[in-house]
């Protein structure tokens, strides 16, 4: 009962000859009820259902353009592979002894040993894979002039490491020379008490790519082997490009000493391919060679 009716009837009890004149105060005291406010409820209802609709349309129309967008890049991803499946119908197409003859035309007059053959691989991998890379040890070596620097804080492996053939040996005096620029080595291999030290000048080798890592195993105690094993390896890693670049021959090379590296070179490609994480296997399309002046020809490897 509401706080208008409770009055009138008290005032009407004490004196009914009042209580028609009271009634129309009492009418002016009653609370408004249930319609009044359900009206406005309902209002507020119909204003959050037209915003969650605009949101549903919002967010359909989102995953329909992220369904044309996967659509797109599977359409892409079906032709690249269609392509590395037919990359032998090429007009530039030959065997790996002619195209090594027109390699060699194409450097006369050239110093030999200075000419280098480049085998580039096509990559064909989903978006968000892993680049490809690894170390190919080659049959015949190509740097004649490989300097290996270890870097060591144990005296007595730095001993083994110069007796193996590290031709750069140090602990926290090499770093100090690497972060002062003087880098007189191409390949890099450290064990793992000096690690944390050498985070220092990682801005420095990594991009040239002599970051020693334990991943990629240049990082170990049994420095003998490692060195051992790194002498004549070249290592390779795919950039920001669809395809990876090995050097694989100096054109001064025998036919046979060429095809034995490029049999090396793509074994290990295709295993670094395999290696990759993917929900889809990452396909090798064409592959060229080509010299320092010569064309990049199509081979079949």
């Amino acid at each position: 009962m509401s706080l208008a009716s409770s009055l009138f009837k008290s005032v009407s009890h004490l004196n009914p000859g009042l209580s028609s004149s009271l009634r129309p105060a009492a009418a002016l005291l009653q609370v408004p009820t249930g319609a009044r406010f359900a009206s406005k409820k309902s209002a507020d209802a119909g204003t959050s259902s037209k915003a969650t609709s605009k949101q549903i349309a919002a967010q359909r129309e989102r995953n329909l353009a992220q369904q044309q967008i996967k659509r797109r890049e599977q359409k892409k991803m079906s032709r690249l592979r269609l392509e590395a499946k037919t990359c032998l119908n090429t007009p530039l197409h030959l065997d790996t002894l002619t195209a090594l003859r027109y390699l060699r035309a194409a450097e006369v007059g050239q110093p030999g040993d200075t000419t280098t053959i480049t085998m580039n691989v096509r990559v064909v991998a989903e978006r968000g894979v892993q680049p490809l890379f690894g170390s190919i040890k080659f049959p015949k070596s190509l740097d004649s002039d490989q300097r290996i620097a270890v870097f060591t804080l144990n005296p007595e492996l730095a001993e083994e490491a110069k007796a193996a053939g590290a031709a750069v040996v140090g602990g926290e005096e090499l770093i100090d020379e690497v972060r002062n620029g003087n880098i007189n080595f191409n390949k890099a291999l450290a064990t793992p008490d000096i690690l944390s030290k050498l985070s220092s000048v990682a801005r420095v080798l990594g991009p040239k790519g002599l970051m020693p890592s334990p991943r990629r195993g240049t990082v170990s105690n049994n420095i003998v082997d490692l060195v051992s094993r790194s002498v004549g390896v070249v290592d390779f890693r795919q950039g920001g490009v669809p395809f990876v670049s090995v050097p694989v021959a100096k054109v001064s090379f025998t036919d046979a000493e060429i095809v034995k590296n490029l049999i090396a070179a793509i074994d290990e490609v295709r295993a670094a391919a395999n290696r990759a994480v993917s929900k889809k296997p990452v396909v090798l399309g064409q592959t060229t060679i080509s010299s320092t002046r010569g064309p990049g020809i199509v081979i079949d490897v």
